[in-house]
Order: structure tokens, then sequence, then C-alpha cells
């Protein structure tokens, strides 16, 4: 809003056609960052989900797979979803504009 108020003494051909750059800019910058974050968001999840299927049975010679992985999926699953928030309350945050 500061950009309206700073920019709105130019002319309103010159304002509009400048104002609506910016968006653009801003929209094609933010939809990259936004778009990979979930991307990256799924490896981490990904990788720590293989890595606890694999340290799973070790140090014990009994174990119960399934256990196993309910306790990974569940893990990777609510680190889905804290993450997935907290990218959502950036956006809720800032007005999603």
């Amino acid at each position: 809003m500061a950009y309206d108020s700073a920019a709105s003494r130019y002319h309103p051909a010159v304002y509009q056609r400048k104002r609506s750059n910016l968006i653009n800019i801003t929209n094609t910058t933010l939809h990259r960052i936004f778009y990979f974050q979930p991307k990256n968001l799924s490896k981490l999840v990904l990788s720590r989900f293989k890595k606890a299927l694999a340290d799973g049975p070790k140090g014990t010679t009994m174990y119960d797979f399934a256990e196993v992985v309910g306790r990974a999926k569940e893990s990777g699953l609510n680190e889905w979803e804290r993450g997935t928030k907290e990218m959502l309350t950036v956006v809720s945050a800032d007005g999603g504009e």
C-alpha cells in the first residue's frame, strides 16, 4: 500500500503500468518460492521416513515391521502438516496479496 500512495502522484496510465509490472514481478518471484517449498518439504519428509524405516530394526532381533512403518508414517505426516500449516500462516499473515 505504501507503493500506491507514493506512486499515485504520477500520470494514471504510467502508475497503472508500473503497478501492474510490479505485481507481475512480485507474483512470479513468490510463485517460485512457494512452489519449491512444498517440493522441498516432501523431499525432507521422505528422506526422514526412509531413515526411520532403516533405523527401526537396528539393535533388535525381533521387531514388528508394521509398527515401524506406522510410527514413521505418523511422524512424516505430522511433519508435513506442520510444515504446510506454517507456509499457509505466512501467506495468510501477509493477506495473500
